[in-house]
Formats: structure tokens, sequence, C-alpha cells
């Protein structure tokens, strides 16, 4: 009876031990095929773009499967970086390499979101730093209230405030009311051109209005001579000494410089050419230019085609008297129907016609011609380069674009983006980091990035930080030259839609 109860026990044991293990089995398997099908669902949500929907299945995945494996973490980085969480995609991405051979089919794949991942990582992290700044900022927004502005020099910078300009000093007051209609220039030889109730003139550094009564008025008026219109005439007035300088008799006069300024007289003509330096077409008037001295003889005859650089330096000019070819017109279909060629002050060619320029107001800085000088080179489209007061080329024609020399330095534009070069052509920032590059002072680069702008130096260290809507020069070289203390050189900023004064050390002016 004993053995027979035993018997009984041990057959429903052995029956339950089978049930369990039937049971057990069943569940083992069905969790893998739930795995199975939600990783399935998984792929087919994110090769759809649902990103949201691919991540829940995902997760649904590494709960059934109660584990993880490299394919499960290959599909977690490529869903987060979809959803732009760069740091759950690193995190997935090393996990992924802790249990992935090199073998793995999808190890390639990974390999390149490593330096996806990091790029973005670094992109976010200077967008949030960006923000914080920005938060600063916005604590010296009272700092910012200019309209406008223009750079120091004599110690007075232009101002403009309610539509008016006026004058501040170094310690940012406004020493000359701000009543000018005029878009004021920089103070030169203690006199600023400006305008009061519609009426031309200049003033001094004590606020007195003088030389009312010219139509209009132009010039940096450092050796004391103005252009002036008069009855809708032009010449040349040195307001110093209370004389003319050139006659009042000029279709147009231009700035001295160096001795010598451009005039120009119209000229009725029966025709003309189109852009492309073809076509004739019917023109009434045309300009004629000359170049006259301070006696006012003329040194260039009136006669030349329009020149570029409508101003001497260095004792060269620009001028332009011999047209295109069909087949230069052809690869410089904007950029006037002339060549150009150097002259001397004394008339004398000192180059070839061969150059073109797409800017009408081409000047010499520093002793070199820059802004868009081009000609063909090897038979193709335009490049520009730099020539020096000889004629030299010291810069080779290899550029899409070139600003003007500054400080020894000059922004270029390749096929890469913008950078910044010396004279020698070396390069001094790399290109196609910066959306937009501007020269300020010898150790100071305005850079553009992400739409904003800030200052770097010559390391490209940060001076001050990307996050102003313009940057653009504060002093003028002469100003700068005088300094003691490079760090209180001064850089116009904009924000707030308002310009203030800033300075290498990071202070506002008046601050």
């Amino acid at each position: 009876m004993i053995f027979g109860t035993i018997r009984m026990n041990m057959r429903n044991l052995l029956t339950l031990f089978i049930i369990l293990s039937f049971g057990i089995n069943s569940y083992c398997q069905s969790t893998d095929v739930l795995a199975q099908s939600h990783f399935l669902r998984a792929q087919e949500e994110y090769s759809e773009g649902n990103n949201a929907s691919a991540l829940q299945n995902l997760d649904k995945t590494v709960e059934y499967l109660g584990s993880t494996n490299p394919r499960i973490e290959g599909m977690y980085v490529k869903i987060t970086f979809n959803q732009n969480d760069y740091a759950t995609a690193k995190k997935h991405l090393n996990t992924y390499f802790d249990l992935a051979e090199e073998n793995h089919p999808d190890y390639m794949e990974m390999l390149r979101f490593v330096a996806d991942i990091e790029n973005k990582l670094a992109e976010v992290a200077q967008k949030e730093q960006q923000n914080n700044q920005l938060q600063q900022l916005r604590s010296k927004a009272n700092y910012f209230k200019y309209e406008d502005a223009r750079r120091f020099n004599e110690g007075l910078a232009a101002v403009k405030i309610n539509d008016k300009w006026g004058f501040i000093n170094s310690l940012g007051k406004l020493t000359i009311p701000a009543i000018y209609e005029y878009n004021m220039m920089e103070f030169h030889g203690g006199f600023a051109v400006g305008i009061k109730n519609n009426e031309w003139g200049l003033i001094n550094k004590a606020g007195k209005w003088t030389l009312a009564g010219a139509q209009r008025l132009h010039g940096d008026m450092e050796d004391g001579i103005l252009a002036v219109e008069v009855d809708n005439k032009w010449g040349h007035y040195d307001f110093i000494n209370g004389k003319i300088v050139t006659p009042i008799e000029y279709d147009y006069a231009y700035d001295f410089s160096d001795g010598l300024a451009f005039v120009t007289n119209y000229k009725k003509i029966n025709g003309g050419y189109t852009n492309d330096g073809i076509k004739r077409i019917p023109r009434t008037v045309a300009k004629y230019y000359g170049v006259i001295n301070t006696e006012g003889n003329f040194v260039i005859p009136l006669g030349f085609n329009p020149p570029i650089g409508k101003e001497v330096k260095d004792g060269i000019i620009l001028l332009t008297n011999e047209r295109k070819t069909e087949k230069e017109s052809m690869y410089f279909p904007g950029q006037g129907r002339n060549k150009h060629a150097l002259f001397n002050k004394d008339g004398q060619r000192l180059t070839d016609y061969k150059y073109y320029i797409n800017n009408l107001y081409v000047n010499f800085s520093e002793g070199y011609l820059t802004t868009s000088l081009s000609k063909i080179v090897n038979n193709n489209y335009a490049l520009y380069g730099i020539i020096n007061t000889s004629g030299k080329e010291v810069i080779p024609f290899n550029y899409k674009k070139l600003g003007n020399v500054k400080y020894g330095m000059v922004w270029a534009k390749n096929t890469e983006g913008i950078g910044v070069l010396n004279i020698n052509a070396k390069v001094i920032i790399p290109f196609g980091k910066y959306e937009a590059i501007k020269i300020l002072l010898p150790e100071v680069i305005a850079v553009k990035k992400n739409g904003l702008w800030g200052l770097i130096n010559l390391k490209e260290e940060v001076i001050a930080p990307i996050v102003f809507d313009d940057i653009k020069s504060g002093i003028s070289h002469k100003t700068y030259a005088a300094l003691d203390d490079e760090d209180e050189s001064l850089v116009l900023v904009k924000k707030f839609d308002k310009w203030s004064f800033i300075n290498l050390k990071g202070e506002y002016l008046g601050e």
C-alpha cells in the first residue's frame, strides 16, 4: 500500500514536471518570436521615418529578449541620431562597439556615425554656449543705443540717435549734439562734413557750423581741400585758405589724394555698347575723365573712359581706354566694356591693358591694388589676384574673390570658402570655416558663423563671442597707431537692432 502510494506520487510528479517543462519552453519560444517581431517592426518604422514608433518597438524588443546585441544597439544609434538625441546615440554607439566584432555587418556604418555624432555634439555644445552668452549679453542691452555709428578718428565718432547724427568722445559722452541730417563721416583735419536744415556745410570739434551754402560737399579734408558743387557744377575749394583750387566747371569732381583728383565731363554721343561688349545701343551721354593737380592743371587730360579706381594712391592711377575682345566680353559679361592699366601720376603707363574689374570703386590699400582685380587665366573664367604699385602680381590669380589689404592681410575666397592670407599668400585663417570675414586690426578678425558675428585673434582664439548681428571697425588706422594699449582698441558691434562700441577686454563704451 505504501509502495503503491509512492508510485502514484512519482507518476504525478513526473507528469507535473513534463507539464512545467513544456510551459517554460513554450514561453521562451513565444518571447523570442515577439522580440523578433518587434525588431522587424522597428526596422520598418525607421525606414518610413517614424522614429518614435521605431524606438517603442525597439524597447519592446529588449524587453522580450531580456538583453541587447549589436544589431539592436546599431538600430538604437540610427533612430536616436535621427531624433537629434546625440548624447543617447553616443551611449548606444559605445555599447555597440563593446559587443560587436569588426566583421559585424553594421560595423562600417557605425564607424561613420562616430564622426557624425561628435560633430553634432560639438554643434549642440556651441549652441548652448551661444545661448548662455546671449543671456549674458541681454544684461548689456542698455549700452546698445545707436541706430548707426562710424569709427573713431581724431578723438570723435559719429553716431545716429533718433534719426539725427552727432559725435561722441572716447568716454561715450555726446559732445556734439545729434542735430545733423547727413550720414556723418569721420573728422579729418578738425572738420567733418554734414547737413543741417537741408544745407551742406562743415562742423568743427567745438560744434561750430561753417562753410554753409554749397549744394554738396565731400572729401577727407586731410589737405584742407573739398570737392564742392555749386549751381550743378563741381570743383575744389581750399576751406583753410578760403580759395578755389580748381575751377567749379566740371560735371563731377572726386576727392584729392596724393595731390591729384579725377574730374569728369559729359559728352554727347550717338551710341554705345551693352555689357556684353558686342551689341550697339543708343546712348546720349558718356563720361570722360582726366586727372588734375592742386594748381588746376591736367596731369592726364580729359578723354579717358571711366576709370575704376577714381582716386590716386601711392602715385598710381588705374585707367581704362581699351575695349574687350568678343571672347573677353564673354568671360566678363558684367564687368564693363573696357580693359584697365596702371599709370603713374606723370601719365606714364606701367602695365598693359589686361585687367578686368567688377567693382566701381577699386582703390589702392597699403601699396596694393585689390578688390576684384582680375584677368583671364589659361583661357578660363576670371580669377582674382593682387598687384603692387609696380604692376607686379604679389598674390597669384587663383581666387574667386579678394578683399582690400589691411594690416598686411587680405580675406580671400576659393572653392573651399573664405579665409585670410598675408601679402605673401600664406594662409592665416583656414578656408571654409567661416561664412564671412572682416579684417579689423592687426590681431583682430571678425568672423561670421551660423549667421552671427564674433571676434577672434590670428590663433583663432575667441576675443568676443559669436553672438552679434554685425561687426565693423571702431577706430581708424591713425587712431589705432596712437594707442598705448592695444586692448583699448574699439570695435563696433550690433545687437538688439542697435550699435555699441566694445574694447578687446570685452568692456562696453561708457561701462
